[in-house]
């Protein structure tokens, strides 16, 4: 039985891979590859990154979760600007992601 795609899956921000022209970002000061119109969630999946918050030893480290903006799991900085949903925002050539580095508690 195969099943059926739908007809919004294939513009939603978090699909698997795009078709786009290829690009280059920069993950943590490295190059990445990328293709235009990818979620900056789908180029870090692709580009083996799969921690995007590390945290302190008494909290797991936090990855993609639900792909949809629901959750604070993706949440990583671009071009200076914190707490930029992963998922939920497409890649532009030249565009600088870092993600969160570890904190210690604030208790």
């Amino acid at each position: 039985m195969r099943m059926q795609q739908s007809p919004h899956s294939a513009s939603h921000p978090a699909r698997l891979r795009s078709t786009g022209t290829p690009i280059h970002v920069e993950v943590d000061g490295a190059r990445v590859s990328a293709f235009a119109g990818d979620s900056i969630a789908t180029v870090l999946m692709a580009s083996g990154q799969r921690v995007l918050s590390a945290s302190s030893a008494d909290h797991p480290d936090r990855t993609l979760f639900c792909g949809m903006g629901l959750c604070h799991q993706c949440l990583v900085i671009v071009d200076g600007v914190r707490d930029v949903r992963a998922c939920m925002t497409r890649v532009r050539p030249g565009m600088k992601i870092t993600t969160h580095p570890a904190t210690g508690d604030l208790g």
